[in-house]
């Protein structure tokens, strides 16, 4: 898990929960057309994650199931910029309005969050990511014993995805991603980090080829990892 280094960057924004609830109200307007009802909304010092949609639920006999208690929490123990934290805050209000609308997607990131996340990106000049936990390049390898391996996302130009394992250091990323950018046949890519076994089969290295897989199966392979800007 990769956690930002509060020691590197000076703190350029204090969370309230008024400045959360104004921006939501703002954005919910703005993006989602007003259809988000009011939900809590909590500043927490949690390590493990920069924003978080979260619910509870309770079995209710003789059959049925209730949901209650959701938030949308942020954390504080990371120093955001003001564009940081609403871009952070954005995308837990994509995972809220995915529940409230009660659609279904191929994966906690999959192609519906990736659709609004886009739209939202192009039509409001965002930079909501698949994944609100920053990491530099200089990133720890290995985690929990398990290795971790530089999978790129790659989407082509005819629609097709596809996949690259890199060796997991920034000259290895750098040099593939520079290079592979300048193809005509890639449309965008995105770095991530993963220890998930499904990536063992694809050899590590800087050549630039791309496999081409299922992208329902690469993405529900990918909702765990951490992205890596680059």
């Amino acid at each position: 898990m990769c956690r930002q280094n509060s020691k590197t960057k000076a703190r350029t924004m204090e969370i309230s929960v008024q400045y959360l609830r104004n921006k939501f109200d703002e954005f919910n307007t703005l993006c989602f057309g007003g259809e988000l009802p009011p939900i809590a909304l909590k500043v927490i010092n949690a390590k493990s994650f920069m924003g978080q949609f979260s619910y509870r639920k309770r079995r209710v006999l003789p059959c049925g199931t209730r949901v209650y208690g959701l938030q949308l929490k942020i954390s504080s123990h990371y120093d955001m910029t003001k564009e940081e934290l609403d871009d952070t805050l954005l995308h837990e209000m994509i995972h809220y309005y995915i529940f409230h609308k009660r659609i279904t997607d191929t994966s906690p990131h999959g192609r519906v969050f990736r659709q609004i996340m886009h739209d939202i990106n192009s039509r409001y000049g965002r930079h909501v990511t698949i994944s609100n936990k920053r990491c530099n390049l200089a990133v720890n390898t290995q985690a929990a014993g398990q290795r971790q391996r530089c999978v790129v996302r790659i989407r082509l130009s005819d629609g097709k995805a596809g996949v690259k394992v890199v060796p997991a250091t920034p000259a290895a990323i750098r040099y593939f991603v520079s290079n592979v950018r300048l193809s005509p046949a890639v449309r965008e890519l995105e770095c991530f980090l993963s220890a998930d076994p499904f990536f063992e089969r694809f050899p590590s290295s800087r050549a630039l080829r791309v496999h081409v897989v299922d992208e329902t199966e690469l993405d529900s392979h990918l909702a765990t990892a951490t992205r890596v800007d680059v």
